[in-house]
């Protein structure tokens, strides 16, 4: 019973078990997870482990293997879950935190739209309305100039001309006809 104990604590031993060395081979990722056989003759190298043949072994020892090892390939298998949840969590958020800064980004260039487009007709009100303030001060310039001319036209042909009768004797209302016509 007690020897029982023992071996269910601490395992098979595993050097006595029949087993084979093999060398260990580089995967894609450089990493020893591939073996393969000695060649005849090849020597023995550093990198080099021992399979056991669990098909040559009786069925408590498998058992008792596979109950030892079980655990762990479980655990090996949980882990490479877990990474491969993070790598893909971390994608999906990083999609996430990409269409919301494009979405951020998006809206900023919209309202720096309206922004220039608001300050671009302001500029251009305030240009207009100072084009016509122009306007209006050449044409009141052009008119006072033109009614200055004309008023010394018209004083020089008055001053020429012999003043006719019946002019004078005119209301004032006529008199501003008659300068009109």
């Amino acid at each position: 019973e007690e020897v029982e104990f023992w071996r269910e604590v601490v395992g098979p031993n595993m050097r006595r078990l029949p087993s084979q060395l093999v060398a260990l081979m580089p995967d894609s990722r450089k990493r020893l997870t591939k073996y393969r056989a000695f060649r005849p003759g090849e020597k023995v190298t550093k990198m080099v482990a021992r399979i056991v043949r669990l098909r040559v072994l009786r069925k408590h020892i498998t058992a008792a293997i596979v109950k030892r090892i079980a655990p762990l390939q479980a655990f090996v298998r949980h882990r490479r879950r877990m990474k491969k949840l993070v790598v893909l969590q971390a994608a999906v958020r990083g999609w996430l935190a990409r269409r919301k800064l494009r979405a951020k980004s998006q809206s900023a260039i919209r309202v720096q739209a309206l922004a220039r487009g608001v300050l671009a007709r302001r500029r251009v009100q305030r240009r207009v309305e100072a084009l016509v303030k122009l306007q209006a001060h050449f044409r009141g310039s052009v008119t006072r100039h033109y009614l200055k001319e004309h008023k010394a036209e018209e004083a020089a042909k008055a001053a020429k001309e012999p003043k006719e009768e019946g002019e004078e004797g005119l209301p004032p209302e006529s008199a501003a006809e008659a300068v009109q016509s």
